[in-house]
């Protein structure tokens, strides 16, 4: 009884998900699970994710602060010795070329799935660019890390040059 009301729950919100995407005007996505995770009717597109990303951190400022804590621990309720730490799958956090040695990169999120292989949509905020970055089916886990600054600062150069041809 329990689970076939958890199945309903879960299939009435991706049926939101899916409403809500055509309203953002998300063309190329589909919702068919809760988590993300793999299920050949869940797709997007790079377009896709970046919108959502902009749409998201635009009106939930408490996702802009959870994206980008780069490591949380907090001790067990059950066994008060132990102490549960997780650390933030975002490498570029860690990133210390932006302006004071901190990271320009923030949040939002990475992932993998057999479709859209290693995956990262990321913001970048410095030197008065406010980039979103979405790379999708990445050759390797570490090679979005590496992608992601190497299309940022092409991004920032094509901008730059369009802005001295004004």
């Amino acid at each position: 009884m329990i689970n076939e009301k958890i199945k309903e729950a879960l299939k009435k919100f991706c049926s939101y998900m899916n409403e809500q995407s055509k309203k953002l005007g998300l063309e190329n996505s589909s919702w068919a699970v809760a988590h993300g995770m793999f299920h050949p009717r869940n797709f997007s597109t790079a377009y896709d994710i970046a919108k959502l990303t902009h749409v998201a951190l635009l009106k939930h400022k408490v996702l802009v602060e959870v994206v980008n804590v780069k490591t949380l621990m907090t001790q067990s309720k059950n066994t008060t010795a132990h102490v549960y730490k997780w650390e933030n799958t975002n490498k570029l956090l860690w990133d210390t070329s932006g302006r004071y040695g901190q990271s320009a990169f923030f949040g939002v999120k990475t992932g993998t799935t057999p479709s859209a292989g290693p995956c990262l949509s990321v913001t970048y905020r410095d030197q008065g660019f406010d980039l979103i970055v979405v790379v999708l089916n990445c050759e390797s886990h570490d090679a979005r890390f590496v992608e992601v600054p190497i299309l940022t600062r092409w991004a920032i150069l094509k901008l730059l040059q369009r802005q001295q041809k004004q």
